[in-house]
C-alpha cells in the first residue's frame, strides 16, 4: 500500500490513491479533505437500495408464487419476476422484467435427483447464458455463477451456506480463466478475507475481524512474505479511525495515524527501532481550521504549534506558526 500517512499529512497531495487491488481507494483534493472509498460499505449500501432481502410475493389459487417484486429505497419497483410451473407443480421457467416492463433476462429451471434446482439465466436478445444458480431442496440459494456475456466464460462464483448467507466468492480473469480474487464473508456477510492473484500468484491479501460493536480491524499482508504491512481500524460506520504501518523486514510499527469520527487526522507518530522519532496531535476549531501541535519526542514537551486554514474553493492552505511559550505567531506561509 502507498504510504498513506505521509501523503495525507502533507496537506499538499492532490489526486487519487489506489489500493493493492488497483482500485481507487482515496481521493485527496490537496486541502486536507480526504474521501476514503470503502468497498464493503458500498456493497452494504447498494444491497439496501436494491432491497434483495424484502421482495413482495403474489400467489395463485394453489398458493404458488407467480410473481416476485423488488423495490428500491424510494418504494418503487426495481424489477419483478413472473414464474411458470411444469406438470409436476414445480417451477420450470421465469422471466425477469425491468420496472418499465422490458425483459431483463429469461430463466429455465431443471432439477437434480436430490431435488436441488438449477436455474440458468439467459440474455433475452442473444440467448447467451448470463448466470447459473443452484438452490438446495429447501429452496435456499447455495451457489451462483456469473458468466461474461462477451466470452461466455465464468466471471464469478458466489457460495452460500445452508441459511442462504454469502460466505465465499471467487472472481476470474475472463481472458485467461485464472482466479483473480477470492473473498470470504462472515455470518453478517461482511468481507473478512480478500486475496488477489496475478498469473496464478498471490499479489494482494488482507484479512479483517470485527468486535461486538462492529469495529473492523483490517490487516494487510505482503503477498510474497506474508508479513504484516499495515493495519486499519474502522468504526461501525466504516470511517477509518486508525492506520498503522509496519516495517516488513523487522515486523515493527513504523508509523501510526489516528482519525476522529469525521475522518480527520488527530494524532500522528513515527517510529525508528521502537523509538518514537516524530509526533504531532491536532484539534479543529469551529471554522474547520486544523491546529496542530508538534512535540519534542525526547522530552514530550511542545515544540511548535501550527494552524492550518484550508480554502477548499481555491485549494490552498495557509500555515500560521506560533511560539509555544508566548502564543504569538511568528510565521505565516500560504
Amino acid at each position: 500500500m502507498q504510504c498513506l500517512y505521509e501523503l495525507l499529512s502533507t496537506g499538499r497531495y492532490n489526486g487519487s490513491l489506489s489500493d493493492e487491488a488497483g482500485r481507487r481507494a482515496a481521493d485527496i483534493n490537496g486541502d486536507g479533505v480526504v474521501d476514503i472509498l470503502d468497498y464493503q460499505r458500498l456493497y452494504d449500501i447498494l444491497r439496501q437500495q436494491i432491497d434483495y432481502d424484502n421482495p413482495v410475493y403474489e400467489y395463485d389459487e394453489n398458493g404458488r408464487v407467480i410473481k416476485k417484486s423488488y423495490y428500491d429505497a424510494t418504494g418503487r419497483v426495481n424489477r419483478y419476476l413472473v414464474y411458470e410451473y411444469g406438470a409436476d407443480g414445480r417451477k420450470s421457467a421465469a422471466v425477469c422484467y425491468n420496472a418499465d416492463g422490458s425483459a431483463r433476462y429469461n430463466c429455465k429451471v431443471t432439477y437434480r435427483a436430490d431435488d436441488w434446482a438449477q436455474w440458468t439465466y439467459y440474455d433475452p436478445e442473444t440467448n447467451k447464458a448470463l448466470q447459473f444458480d443452484l438452490d438446495d431442496a429447501n429452496g435456499v440459494l447455495r451457489q451462483s455463477t456469473e458468466y461474461d456475456p462477451a466470452t461466455g466464460k465464468v466471471a464469478c462464483v458466489w457460495e452460500y451456506d445452508e441459511t442462504g448467507m454469502l460466505c465465499k466468492s471467487t472472481e476470474y480473469n475472463t481472458d485467461t480463466g485464472d482466479v483473480a480474487y477470492m473473498r470470504e464473508f462472515d455470518e453478517q456477510e461482511r468481507m473478512i478475507d480478500c486475496k488477489g492473484y496475478e498469473n496464478g500468484t498471490l499479489s494482494f491479501h488482507w484479512a479483517a475481524v470485527y468486535d461486538e460493536n462492529g469495529i473492523e480491524t483490517r490487516t494487510y499482508y505482503d503477498a510474497a512474505t506474508g508479513k504484516v504491512t499495515c493495519i486499519e481500524v474502522r468504526d461501525a460506520n466504516g470511517t477509518l479511525r486508525e492506520f498503522s504501518e509496519y516495517n516488513a523486514d523487522t515486523g515493527k510499527v513504523s508509523a501510526v495515524l489516528k482519525y476522529d469520527e469525521q475522518g480527520r487526522e488527530i494524532d500522528y507518530k513515527k517510529y525508528e527501532d521502537d523509538t518514537m522519532s516524530f509526533h504531532w496531535t491536532a484539534v479543529y476549531d469551529e471554522n474547520g481550521a486544523e491546529i496542530r501541535t508538534y512535540y519534542n519526542t525526547a522530552t514530550g514537551e511542545k515544540a511548535n504549534i501550527e494552524k492550518r486554514e484550508y480554502d477548499t474553493e481555491n485549494k490552498t492552505c495557509t500555515l500560521t506558526q506560533y511560539d509555544v511559550q508566548t502564543g504569538k505567531k511568528y510565521r505565516v506561509q500560504a
